[in-house]
């Protein structure tokens, strides 16, 4: 089992590597060995040999000189997505994975291109916590969204507003699904915050592998850590 944290060094503005240490230790309750292999800007790797594909969210500027790195693996990218790996982007991350971002001076860059959607870099910053909804596990997600940008043509998103804000001002949906493509401004990091879509996660990963799955028996810190957060977000949201 091989997990790549991409950009671990550049793209983990908000302590994103909490994704990747949780991922770890609850993959190791159902693999004999898991492997977590961190690269970035300059590094040749192969993506095919990866099971598991995370990138955390970075500042506007070093999300552009991540997306140069990562043009010459559009490819390759396509292929694991099509293939039905796991790949999670946080933060602004998922945003390069789309059609094109045009900034607040009417400028625009091309993405990778890989699905259709389009962001909009704004100027001013977006701060909010949130509670959602997934069709992909029955317990509500939390966490928080710091964003600059707002993002529209989303055909299959991966999370439905019931708190907070969504991909754009006009959309009740956040984030954006496609196999196992999973992206989203979620923060937490959301992993850590969300037991039962870590869950999701590793599911779907034994799934992929065709290994049986053993129930993860979290500890009670993780769940009423995660149970606290909703009942003190809905509290605020419910005055």
């Amino acid at each position: 089992m091989k997990v790549l944290h991409w950009y671990y060094d550049i793209m983990n503005l908000y302590g994103e590597y909490g994704n990747v240490k949780i991922i770890e230790k609850y993959l190791k309750t159902q693999f004999d060995e898991v492997i977590i292999d961190y690269k970035t800007i300059g590094d040749n790797l192969d993506i095919s040999q990866y099971d598991i594909i995370y990138i955390g969210c970075g500042t506007e500027k070093k999300q552009l000189v991540v997306l140069e790195d990562m043009r010459k693996y559009i490819i390759d990218l396509g292929r694991a997505i099509e293939d039905n790996k796991i790949i999670l982007a946080t933060g602004n991350s998922w945003e390069l994975f789309g059609n094109e971002i045009n900034f607040s001076d009417n400028s625009k860059i091309e993405a990778l291109q890989i699905f259709n959607y389009n962001t909009y870099i704004k100027e001013e910053r977006i701060i909010k916590d949130i509670i959602y909804n997934s069709d992909l596990i029955d317990k509500y997600i939390v966490g928080s969204i710091n964003k600059m940008s707002s993002i529209d043509n989303i055909d299959s998103p991966l999370f439905k507003i019931k708190y907070g804000i969504g991909n754009n001002q006009n959309d009740d949906n956040e984030g954006f699904i496609h196999n196992n493509f999973y992206g989203t401004h979620v923060l937490g990091p959301i992993l850590m915050k969300n037991p039962y879509l870590l869950e999701y996660i590793i599911k779907k990963e034994c799934e992929n592998k065709n290994v049986e799955y053993k129930k993860i028996e979290f500890n009670e810190y993780e769940i009423k850590s995660y149970e606290i957060s909703l009942k003190e977000l809905t509290n605020v949201y419910e005055k």
